[in-house]
Protein backbone atom coordinates (compact mmCIF):
# COMPACT_ATOMS: atom_id res chain seq x y z
CA UNK A 1 0.00 0.00 0.00
CA UNK A 2 1.16 3.53 -0.80
CA UNK A 3 1.34 5.70 1.89
CA UNK A 4 2.74 8.87 1.08
CA UNK A 5 -0.06 9.92 -2.15
CA UNK A 6 -2.86 11.44 -1.01
CA UNK A 7 -5.76 10.63 -3.93
CA UNK A 8 -8.66 12.92 -4.20
CA UNK A 9 -11.48 12.28 -6.66
CA UNK A 10 -12.98 15.04 -9.01
CA UNK A 11 -16.71 14.55 -10.34
CA UNK A 12 -18.44 17.46 -11.11
CA UNK A 13 -17.10 18.32 -14.94
CA UNK A 14 -16.70 21.92 -13.99
CA UNK A 15 -14.04 21.04 -11.52
CA UNK A 16 -11.92 19.58 -13.84
CA UNK A 17 -11.20 22.88 -15.72
CA UNK A 18 -8.62 23.66 -12.72
CA UNK A 19 -6.54 20.21 -13.99
CA UNK A 20 -5.91 22.07 -17.38
CA UNK A 21 -2.22 23.26 -16.51
CA UNK A 22 -1.12 20.52 -14.50
CA UNK A 23 -3.03 18.32 -17.03
CA UNK A 24 -0.89 19.31 -19.64
CA UNK A 25 2.60 19.66 -17.60
CA UNK A 26 2.19 15.61 -16.55
CA UNK A 27 1.28 14.85 -20.09
CA UNK A 28 4.95 15.95 -21.47
CA UNK A 29 6.11 13.86 -18.40
CA UNK A 30 4.05 10.62 -19.28
CA UNK A 31 6.15 7.84 -21.04
CA UNK A 32 4.57 6.50 -24.54
CA UNK A 33 5.21 3.67 -26.26
CA UNK A 34 8.14 4.70 -27.79
CA UNK A 35 9.77 6.47 -24.85
CA UNK A 36 10.32 9.51 -26.84
CA UNK A 37 9.21 12.94 -25.27
CA UNK A 38 5.27 14.60 -25.02
CA UNK A 39 2.74 12.53 -23.64
CA UNK A 40 -0.30 11.61 -26.55
CA UNK A 41 -2.03 14.41 -28.35
CA UNK A 42 -5.61 12.81 -26.39
CA UNK A 43 -3.92 12.87 -23.44
CA UNK A 44 -3.71 16.80 -23.39
CA UNK A 45 -7.20 18.60 -22.00
CA UNK A 46 -8.52 20.09 -24.41
CA UNK A 47 -8.65 17.02 -26.25
CA UNK A 48 -10.07 14.70 -23.17
CA UNK A 49 -13.08 16.99 -22.82
CA UNK A 50 -13.62 16.58 -26.69
CA UNK A 51 -13.29 12.46 -25.98
CA UNK A 52 -16.41 13.43 -22.75
CA UNK A 53 -18.37 14.71 -24.78
CA UNK A 54 -18.84 11.81 -26.89
CA UNK A 55 -20.34 9.88 -24.52
CA UNK A 56 -24.07 11.30 -23.83
CA UNK A 57 -24.06 12.67 -20.26
CA UNK A 58 -27.05 10.36 -18.78
CA UNK A 59 -24.85 7.17 -19.70
CA UNK A 60 -21.73 8.10 -17.34
CA UNK A 61 -20.43 9.66 -14.10
CA UNK A 62 -16.84 11.58 -14.06
CA UNK A 63 -14.29 10.33 -11.79
CA UNK A 64 -10.88 11.74 -12.28
CA UNK A 65 -8.75 10.69 -9.40
CA UNK A 66 -5.59 13.00 -8.80
CA UNK A 67 -2.48 11.99 -6.57
CA UNK A 68 -0.19 14.52 -4.65
CA UNK A 69 2.41 14.81 -2.08
CA UNK A 70 1.96 18.10 0.09
CA UNK A 71 1.32 20.58 -2.93
CA UNK A 72 2.68 18.34 -5.57
CA UNK A 73 0.22 16.61 -8.03
CA UNK A 74 2.24 13.84 -9.46
CA UNK A 75 -0.76 12.11 -10.91
CA UNK A 76 -3.91 12.11 -12.48
CA UNK A 77 -5.65 8.56 -13.80
CA UNK A 78 -8.94 10.23 -16.02
CA UNK A 79 -12.08 7.99 -15.23
CA UNK A 80 -15.42 7.49 -16.23
CA UNK A 81 -18.16 5.06 -14.39
CA UNK A 82 -20.24 3.76 -17.34
CA UNK A 83 -23.44 2.08 -17.75
CA UNK A 84 -22.85 -1.25 -19.81
CA UNK A 85 -25.44 -3.99 -20.99
CA UNK A 86 -24.63 -5.83 -17.72
CA UNK A 87 -24.24 -3.42 -14.79
CA UNK A 88 -21.87 -0.12 -13.86
CA UNK A 89 -18.27 -0.13 -15.71
CA UNK A 90 -15.65 1.67 -15.06
CA UNK A 91 -13.72 2.45 -18.17
CA UNK A 92 -10.99 5.04 -19.09
CA UNK A 93 -11.87 8.50 -20.84
CA UNK A 94 -11.54 8.28 -24.44
CA UNK A 95 -11.19 4.72 -24.97
CA UNK A 96 -13.11 4.55 -27.58
CA UNK A 97 -13.40 6.23 -30.78
CA UNK A 98 -10.29 6.79 -33.68
CA UNK A 99 -7.87 7.29 -31.25
CA UNK A 100 -8.76 5.20 -28.24
CA UNK A 101 -5.65 3.35 -27.47
CA UNK A 102 -2.51 4.70 -25.33
CA UNK A 103 -4.90 5.75 -22.44
CA UNK A 104 -3.53 5.57 -19.21
CA UNK A 105 -1.99 7.40 -15.62
CA UNK A 106 -0.45 10.99 -16.46
CA UNK A 107 2.59 11.05 -14.61
CA UNK A 108 6.52 10.61 -15.18
CA UNK A 109 7.79 7.33 -15.91
CA UNK A 110 9.46 6.49 -12.40
CA UNK A 111 5.95 7.64 -10.84
CA UNK A 112 3.87 5.02 -12.82
CA UNK A 113 4.01 2.02 -10.31
CA UNK A 114 3.40 3.80 -7.56
CA UNK A 115 0.99 5.73 -8.55
CA UNK A 116 -1.01 2.45 -10.08
CA UNK A 117 -0.53 1.36 -6.45
CA UNK A 118 -2.60 4.34 -5.00
CA UNK A 119 -4.92 4.53 -7.13
CA UNK A 120 -5.91 0.84 -6.99
CA UNK A 121 -5.82 1.03 -3.39
CA UNK A 122 -8.48 4.05 -3.35
CA UNK A 123 -10.84 2.46 -6.09
CA UNK A 124 -11.04 -0.63 -3.80
CA UNK A 125 -11.57 0.95 -0.71
CA UNK A 126 -14.18 3.46 -2.23
CA UNK A 127 -15.97 1.91 -5.72
CA UNK A 128 -15.64 -2.05 -5.88
CA UNK A 129 -18.54 -2.05 -4.47
CA UNK A 130 -20.60 0.01 -6.71
CA UNK A 131 -18.95 -1.36 -9.81
CA UNK A 132 -19.84 -4.79 -12.33
CA UNK A 133 -16.64 -4.40 -14.23
CA UNK A 134 -13.44 -2.33 -14.49
CA UNK A 135 -12.29 -2.24 -18.54
CA UNK A 136 -9.30 -1.03 -19.65
CA UNK A 137 -9.48 -0.75 -23.69
CA UNK A 138 -6.14 -0.74 -25.51
CA UNK A 139 -3.55 0.31 -23.41
CA UNK A 140 -0.62 -0.18 -24.08
CA UNK A 141 1.06 -3.37 -23.41
CA UNK A 142 4.19 -2.48 -21.31
CA UNK A 143 1.57 0.02 -19.05
CA UNK A 144 3.68 -0.33 -15.85
CA UNK A 145 0.88 2.21 -14.19
CA UNK A 146 -2.25 0.43 -15.63
CA UNK A 147 -0.63 -2.93 -14.17
CA UNK A 148 0.58 -1.58 -11.20
CA UNK A 149 -2.94 -0.44 -10.51
CA UNK A 150 -5.18 -3.69 -11.63
CA UNK A 151 -2.30 -5.74 -9.88
CA UNK A 152 -2.91 -4.13 -6.31
CA UNK A 153 -7.02 -4.09 -7.15
CA UNK A 154 -6.95 -8.00 -7.40
CA UNK A 155 -4.79 -8.62 -4.57
CA UNK A 156 -6.69 -6.47 -2.44
CA UNK A 157 -10.23 -7.83 -3.71
CA UNK A 158 -12.04 -10.61 -4.26
CA UNK A 159 -11.99 -9.83 -8.07
CA UNK A 160 -10.42 -11.17 -10.38
CA UNK A 161 -8.40 -9.81 -14.12
CA UNK A 162 -7.56 -11.21 -17.65
CA UNK A 163 -5.17 -9.47 -20.29
CA UNK A 164 -6.54 -9.66 -24.29
CA UNK A 165 -4.73 -9.18 -26.95
CA UNK A 166 -6.02 -5.91 -29.16
CA UNK A 167 -5.91 -4.29 -32.67
CA UNK A 168 -4.51 -0.42 -32.34
CA UNK A 169 -7.40 2.15 -33.12
CA UNK A 170 -4.43 4.45 -34.97
CA UNK A 171 -2.24 4.45 -37.89
CA UNK A 172 0.89 5.58 -37.53
CA UNK A 173 3.72 6.19 -40.42
CA UNK A 174 6.51 7.70 -40.43
CA UNK A 175 8.18 8.95 -43.41
CA UNK A 176 11.68 9.30 -44.41
CA UNK A 177 12.84 12.16 -46.82
CA UNK A 178 14.61 11.99 -49.79
CA UNK A 179 17.38 13.40 -51.31
CA UNK A 180 15.55 15.04 -53.45
CA UNK A 181 13.60 16.75 -50.68
CA UNK A 182 10.56 14.35 -51.11
CA UNK A 183 9.60 11.49 -48.96
CA UNK A 184 10.46 7.99 -50.21
CA UNK A 185 7.91 5.91 -50.43
CA UNK A 186 7.70 2.19 -50.54
CA UNK A 187 7.43 0.32 -53.86
CA UNK A 188 3.58 -0.65 -53.47
CA UNK A 189 2.39 2.56 -53.39
CA UNK A 190 4.56 4.16 -55.83
CA UNK A 191 1.63 3.19 -59.00
CA UNK A 192 -0.97 5.29 -56.85
CA UNK A 193 1.11 8.45 -56.61
CA UNK A 194 1.83 8.34 -60.15
CA UNK A 195 -2.27 8.26 -60.30
CA UNK A 196 -1.92 11.22 -58.04
CA UNK A 197 0.34 13.13 -60.03
CA UNK A 198 -1.59 11.84 -62.97
CA UNK A 199 -4.81 14.10 -61.37
CA UNK A 200 -3.22 17.08 -60.35
CA UNK A 201 -1.51 17.47 -63.55
CA UNK A 202 -4.88 17.52 -64.84
CA UNK A 203 -5.68 20.84 -63.33
CA UNK A 204 -9.05 20.09 -61.95
CA UNK A 205 -7.89 19.48 -58.58
CA UNK A 206 -6.58 21.80 -56.23
CA UNK A 207 -5.29 21.46 -52.32
CA UNK A 208 -4.60 23.98 -50.09
CA UNK A 209 -3.37 23.89 -46.75
CA UNK A 210 -3.30 26.66 -43.57
CA UNK A 211 -2.01 26.96 -40.11
CA UNK A 212 -3.14 28.52 -37.23
CA UNK A 213 0.30 30.40 -36.84
CA UNK A 214 -0.36 31.70 -40.51
CA UNK A 215 -3.75 32.10 -41.04
CA UNK A 216 -6.55 31.30 -38.20
CA UNK A 217 -9.68 32.96 -40.04
CA UNK A 218 -8.00 30.48 -43.22
CA UNK A 219 -8.08 27.05 -40.57
CA UNK A 220 -11.67 28.06 -39.72
CA UNK A 221 -13.10 28.25 -43.20
CA UNK A 222 -11.58 24.86 -44.13
CA UNK A 223 -12.86 23.08 -40.96
CA UNK A 224 -15.88 24.80 -42.06
CA UNK A 225 -15.60 23.13 -45.71
CA UNK A 226 -14.67 19.58 -43.87
CA UNK A 227 -17.85 19.96 -41.96
CA UNK A 228 -20.13 20.97 -44.83
CA UNK A 229 -18.83 17.07 -46.60
CA UNK A 230 -20.39 15.92 -43.72
CA UNK A 231 -23.74 14.48 -42.53
CA UNK A 232 -24.21 15.17 -38.50
CA UNK A 233 -27.02 12.71 -38.64
CA UNK A 234 -25.03 10.10 -40.24
CA UNK A 235 -24.02 7.15 -37.24
CA UNK A 236 -21.69 5.59 -39.45
CA UNK A 237 -19.16 8.92 -39.62
CA UNK A 238 -19.04 9.37 -35.70
CA UNK A 239 -16.34 6.93 -35.27
CA UNK A 240 -14.37 6.61 -38.54
CA UNK A 241 -11.74 9.53 -38.15
CA UNK A 242 -13.41 12.10 -35.40
CA UNK A 243 -16.98 13.30 -34.79
CA UNK A 244 -18.40 16.24 -35.67
CA UNK A 245 -18.73 17.31 -31.91
CA UNK A 246 -14.96 16.12 -31.27
CA UNK A 247 -14.22 18.42 -33.48
CA UNK A 248 -16.25 21.54 -32.61
CA UNK A 249 -15.15 21.00 -29.67
CA UNK A 250 -11.53 21.62 -30.29
CA UNK A 251 -12.44 24.56 -32.52
CA UNK A 252 -14.39 26.15 -29.61
CA UNK A 253 -11.05 25.58 -27.60
CA UNK A 254 -8.92 27.17 -29.86
CA UNK A 255 -10.60 30.12 -30.93
CA UNK A 256 -13.45 31.45 -28.24
CA UNK A 257 -12.69 34.48 -26.71
CA UNK A 258 -11.33 34.79 -23.23
CA UNK A 259 -10.56 30.82 -23.32
CA UNK A 260 -7.10 30.17 -20.84
CA UNK A 261 -3.58 29.77 -22.65
CA UNK A 262 -3.13 26.29 -20.85
CA UNK A 263 -6.32 24.96 -22.80
CA UNK A 264 -5.85 26.57 -26.21
CA UNK A 265 -1.96 26.44 -27.31
CA UNK A 266 -1.49 22.50 -26.97
CA UNK A 267 -0.33 22.19 -29.93
CA UNK A 268 -0.39 23.32 -33.42
CA UNK A 269 -3.82 23.15 -35.43
CA UNK A 270 -3.76 22.89 -38.81
CA UNK A 271 -6.01 22.02 -42.00
CA UNK A 272 -6.15 21.21 -45.31
CA UNK A 273 -8.85 20.93 -48.82
CA UNK A 274 -8.63 18.83 -51.24
CA UNK A 275 -10.57 20.74 -54.64
CA UNK A 276 -12.31 19.39 -57.34
CA UNK A 277 -13.42 22.03 -60.12
CA UNK A 278 -13.17 24.71 -56.45
CA UNK A 279 -15.46 22.65 -54.67
CA UNK A 280 -13.95 20.77 -51.61
CA UNK A 281 -14.31 16.78 -51.70
CA UNK A 282 -11.73 15.89 -49.01
CA UNK A 283 -10.43 17.33 -46.23
CA UNK A 284 -8.88 16.95 -42.51
CA UNK A 285 -8.03 18.67 -39.34
CA UNK A 286 -4.90 18.06 -37.21
CA UNK A 287 -2.89 18.88 -34.33
CA UNK A 288 1.20 19.06 -34.61
CA UNK A 289 2.24 18.28 -30.93
CA UNK A 290 5.79 17.36 -30.09
CA UNK A 291 6.98 15.36 -33.22
CA UNK A 292 3.74 14.03 -34.43
CA UNK A 293 0.67 15.04 -36.48
CA UNK A 294 -2.41 13.77 -34.98
CA UNK A 295 -4.83 13.95 -38.23
CA UNK A 296 -8.26 13.29 -35.61
CA UNK A 297 -10.80 14.79 -38.55
CA UNK A 298 -10.75 14.00 -41.92
CA UNK A 299 -13.64 13.44 -44.54
CA UNK A 300 -13.36 12.34 -47.77
CA UNK A 301 -16.89 12.60 -49.53
CA UNK A 302 -16.80 10.96 -53.20
CA UNK A 303 -18.20 7.86 -54.73
CA UNK A 304 -16.94 4.54 -53.30
CA UNK A 305 -14.99 3.66 -56.26
CA UNK A 306 -12.72 7.06 -56.24
CA UNK A 307 -12.20 7.45 -52.25
CA UNK A 308 -8.93 5.32 -52.05
CA UNK A 309 -7.19 7.99 -55.20
CA UNK A 310 -8.92 10.98 -53.17
CA UNK A 311 -6.79 9.68 -49.64
CA UNK A 312 -3.87 9.54 -51.28
CA UNK A 313 -3.95 12.78 -52.93
CA UNK A 314 -4.97 14.48 -49.63
CA UNK A 315 -2.44 12.22 -47.51
CA UNK A 316 0.63 12.24 -49.96
CA UNK A 317 0.39 16.46 -49.72
CA UNK A 318 -0.18 16.66 -45.82
CA UNK A 319 2.75 14.18 -45.69
CA UNK A 320 4.94 16.35 -47.64
CA UNK A 321 4.09 19.34 -45.43
CA UNK A 322 5.00 17.15 -42.19
CA UNK A 323 8.38 16.38 -43.10
CA UNK A 324 8.82 19.84 -44.56
CA UNK A 325 8.05 21.32 -40.97
CA UNK A 326 10.76 19.11 -39.24
CA UNK A 327 7.74 16.15 -38.04
CA UNK A 328 8.50 12.83 -38.45
CA UNK A 329 5.10 11.06 -37.66
CA UNK A 330 1.93 10.72 -39.07
CA UNK A 331 -0.64 9.19 -36.87
CA UNK A 332 -4.40 8.47 -38.59
CA UNK A 333 -6.99 6.10 -37.48
CA UNK A 334 -7.00 2.50 -38.23
CA UNK A 335 -10.44 2.65 -40.64
CA UNK A 336 -7.83 4.23 -42.87
CA UNK A 337 -6.15 0.51 -43.39
CA UNK A 338 -7.57 -0.49 -46.40
CA UNK A 339 -6.38 2.69 -48.24
CA UNK A 340 -2.85 2.71 -46.67
CA UNK A 341 -2.27 -0.87 -48.19
CA UNK A 342 1.74 -0.99 -48.71
CA UNK A 343 2.62 1.51 -45.92
CA UNK A 344 4.00 -0.34 -42.63
CA UNK A 345 2.00 0.40 -39.49
CA UNK A 346 4.44 1.74 -36.71
CA UNK A 347 1.86 2.28 -33.96
CA UNK A 348 2.46 0.30 -30.17
CA UNK A 349 1.34 -2.73 -29.61
CA UNK A 350 -2.02 -2.48 -27.39
CA UNK A 351 -3.81 -4.89 -25.40
CA UNK A 352 -7.35 -4.70 -23.03
CA UNK A 353 -7.49 -5.36 -19.59
CA UNK A 354 -10.67 -6.26 -17.84
CA UNK A 355 -11.53 -7.18 -14.33
CA UNK A 356 -14.50 -8.51 -12.75
CA UNK A 357 -16.53 -8.33 -9.31
CA UNK A 358 -16.53 -12.32 -7.96
CA UNK A 359 -20.50 -12.25 -8.23
CA UNK A 360 -20.11 -11.56 -12.12
CA UNK A 361 -20.90 -14.61 -14.11
CA UNK A 362 -17.91 -15.94 -16.04
CA UNK A 363 -17.01 -18.16 -19.44
CA UNK A 364 -15.48 -21.37 -17.68
CA UNK A 365 -13.34 -21.57 -20.67
CA UNK A 366 -11.79 -18.31 -20.40
CA UNK A 367 -8.24 -17.47 -18.76
CA UNK A 368 -8.69 -15.75 -15.75
CA UNK A 369 -6.19 -15.31 -13.57
CA UNK A 370 -7.66 -15.80 -9.84
CA UNK A 371 -6.95 -12.86 -6.77
CA UNK A 372 -3.63 -13.96 -6.24
CA UNK A 373 -2.26 -14.02 -9.70
CA UNK A 374 -0.63 -11.17 -10.52
CA UNK A 375 -0.37 -9.24 -14.25
CA UNK A 376 3.45 -9.09 -15.99
CA UNK A 377 4.83 -6.18 -15.69
CA UNK A 378 7.85 -6.84 -18.29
Amino acid sequence: MTTELRVTEITKPNNLLGLGSDWNRLCNLTPTATDRRFGSWDLTFPWMLGWLSEVAEEQRDILVLTATVGESLLGILPLMIHDGAEGRELRLIGSEGCFGDSKGILGAGQDQAKLGEAFGDYLTKEYLGQLHKLNFQRVFEKNLGIRALVNNLVHNSGWSARTMAESSTRFLFRPTLGPDGAPIWSLAVRRKLKLVEKAFASGLFGFSEASEETDKQQVVKHAMMISGMHRSDAPELKHRFGSIPMAQRVMDYRFSPGVSKHLSEVGRLGACNLQWKGKPIAGALYVDYGHTRHVFWMAVRVHPNQEQLVFWMLFSKMVRSTLRDGIDEVQIASMLASWTIGLKNDAAAVCSIEATSPTTLRDESSEISSSKDTITTT
